[in-house]
């Protein structure tokens, strides 16, 4: 694979979650907006645990390096998708019964 498809296939990726709390909030409301930043922010933030865990279990010297710079990408990913499931809660319309 290039460079450029995983490059794209990242942008794709971090796009994506930021536009699932808009997605669940106009299908469930208040909670399903809640409910996929949590899990968007959980997901994000473990996949570098998870290689990390990885690299440890199976030495990979030069991985290593790649989730140096993969851990502030994710963190400034989980506060872009934080900050899309705030705006996502406080702009849409929700039905007179969900949870406000």
């Amino acid at each position: 694979m290039t460079a450029l498809l995983v490059f794209a296939g990242a942008i794709a990726a971090i796009v994506l979650l930021i536009a699932a709390p808009w997605y669940f909030a106009r299908r469930d409301g208040r909670r399903g907006a809640r409910n996929a930043t949590i899990a968007a922010v959980v997901a994000v933030i473990a996949l570098p645990v998870v290689f990390v865990s990885g690299c440890e279990q199976y030495g990979c010297g030069q991985g290593i390096i790649a989730i140096t710079f993969l851990l502030p990408i994710a963190l400034i990913t989980a506060a872009f998708v934080g900050i899309s499931g705030y705006l996502a809660v406080r702009s849409l319309p929700h039905p007179p019964d969900s949870n406000r």
